[in-house]
């Protein structure tokens, strides 16, 4: 049973709480991934996360990033857009680790931004909540929970916090 749990804990946040109907972020706003340090140090910090069954999709989704968002030097976002929607994960970095984050729900933080767009439920409650309205105002919801909202990170570690 405690097996189940643990699953359960790290399936839910790679699959992220929010697809968007139509990407947030514009293909010409995006960074190619060799032009952004961060993006790079995170797709080479790969081989220290954890392998399991758990991590194994996260890691194979980084893989094969290409192209990324820049909101500042130590956050970028990737999407990843297939027939249901697109989904949103945010790479950080401070002193000691990378961060490898999916948006989380956080109802009261949904409508804070002030930005008008409509959030409805997935088909079930394990799929994520879908997230529609015009181009300008996804993305400025978009950047504005990516920074404020809630997320689930995996930490990989690059640096000895120690020293």
């Amino acid at each position: 049973m405690k097996k189940l749990i643990v699953s359960m804990v790290f399936l839910f946040p790679l699959t992220g709480c929010y697809q968007f109907t139509k990407p947030p972020f514009s293909q010409s706003e995006m960074t190619p991934l060799k032009d952004s340090t961060l993006a790079k140090e995170i797709v080479s910090a790969i081989g220290n996360i954890p392998k399991s069954e758990e991590t194994r999709e996260m890691v194979d989704s980084l893989k094969e990033i290409d192209v990324v968002y820049e909101i500042s030097p130590s956050l970028v976002v990737t999407q990843e857009t297939d027939e249901s929607g697109t989904s949103l994960t945010a790479l950080m970095k401070n002193e000691h680790h990378f961060m490898i984050c999916s948006l989380m729900a956080d109802e009261e933080k949904e409508h804070s931004s002030g930005q008008k767009i409509n959030i409805r439920a997935g088909n079930s409650p394990m799929e994520p909540k879908i997230v529609d309205g015009d181009a300008v105002t996804l993305k400025a919801w978009a950047e504005d929970y990516i920074v404020n909202g809630a997320k689930m990170c995996i930490a990989v570690p690059y640096a000895d916090a120690r020293k």
